[in-house]
């Protein structure tokens, strides 16, 4: 749809201004294109009313049940033991390879669309992260076991904070011991889902006691 808009500006008056016309008009053209596609049938419902305006009040949310994880804003796990707070989210493996985010939830926002429709987004801290081809990064790295650890003092994409909520999976932080301000990332399963593991025996138990130790020296930092 964008390109489509931004064809036909083009097409209208020429490339001068061109980005700032498609940013100022697009919202108003896209509704009336999934008007006129809704009337012949082309489009559903929902994307009907997703192109519609949302409601002028929105809602602030700090936690909320998706994707079969429970997530909060990290705001409200100050005085906590628990974190519900780091998601992931994965690229598309067409585009960009299999390269992903990983990040922490400042806000929760609901719209409220047409029919009772409800988009929830994420507004987060995403850490500085390199690219799916590489291992390394001036804030990242990845060991052979696959546990990756993170300088959550490196953030990016500042301009571009907010997801849809049901793109993300939920992660936890583990504070790497003598690396201040660097944490490892541990995945979490969805309570109803089961992966069994596809690692060889002896790598699977050097994996276990990698996450043993950084969750040893967790418990350390804590009680000391």
């Amino acid at each position: 749809m964008c390109s489509a808009h931004m064809e036909e500006l083009q097409m209208c008056g020429g490339t001068r201004n061109l980005k700032k016309q498609h940013e100022e008009q697009f919202v108003r053209w896209f509704e009336g294109k999934v008007r006129e596609q809704y009337a012949r049938g082309d489009v559903s419902a929902e994307m009907f009313a997703l192109a519609k305006w949302t409601d002028n009040r929105a809602r602030i949310l700090h936690r909320c049940h998706i994707n079969s994880w429970l997530f909060r804003a990290v705001d409200i796990e100050k005085n906590l033991v628990t974190q519900n707070s780091g998601v992931l989210v994965k690229g598309d493996p067409a585009s960009i390879g299999n390269m992903c985010w990983y990040g922490v939830i400042k806000r929760m926002i609901s719209l409220e669309f047409l029919g009772q429709k409800e988009v929830i987004l994420f507004g987060c801290d995403w850490y500085d992260v390199p690219a799916a081809s590489t291992s390394r990064g001036r804030g990242y790295n990845k060991d052979q076991f696959g546990v990756i650890d993170i300088d959550t003092t490196q953030n990016r994409y500042d301009n571009e904070p907010y997801i849809i909520a049901r793109q993300a999976q939920l992660v936890f932080y583990v504070d790497v011991v003598n690396k201040p301000g660097w944490r490892s990332v541990i995945a979490i399963k969805p309570r109803d889902l089961f992966a069994m593991p596809e690692l060889e025996l002896e790598d699977s138990i050097d994996a276990d006691k990698r996450i043993n130790d950084l969750l040893r020296g967790q418990e350390d930092l804590t009680t000391s």
